[in-house]
């Protein structure tokens, strides 16, 4: 990554921080996803390997309407040893792929709601 500043803002839960970016030894970028998600992504990829067939439509649905939210988890469901659970999630991509563009598809699963974490050498 080239920076063309000599300081990088950055937001955090104790407000904005201003870093010179000389002292930035490393930062880490992940996914964050709003509260409930997660458990909503995880119960709607149990869905997909329910027994009944409106549980796996209502996951594929609940997963669809996620949208990116739900990549990370469609993208381990499209490897399942259950083919159903992947061959639904081999659609949810595709319908991803077709639907959002590459850079909103992100397959970082932390979901953690700080900011991105950085090493810096200065001492604060």
């Amino acid at each position: 990554m080239l920076v063309h500043t000599e300081y990088l803002d950055v937001a955090t839960d104790y407000g904005p921080l201003k870093v010179p970016v000389r002292d930035v030894r490393s930062i880490e970028f992940g996914l964050r996803l709003p509260e409930g998600v997660q458990a909503k992504v995880q119960a709607a990829v149990a869905d997909l390997a329910g027994n009944d067939y409106r549980a796996r439509e209502k996951g594929t649905k609940t997963l669809v309407e996620l949208g990116p939210y739900a990549y990370p988890a469609a993208l381990d469901a499209s490897r399942s040893k259950e083919l159903e659970v992947a061959r639904r999630a081999r659609e949810i991509l595709k319908q991803f792929e077709a639907k959002y563009a590459k850079k909103d598809l992100r397959t970082s699963k932390r979901t953690s709601s700080s900011p991105a974490r950085f090493r810096s050498s200065a001492a604060f």
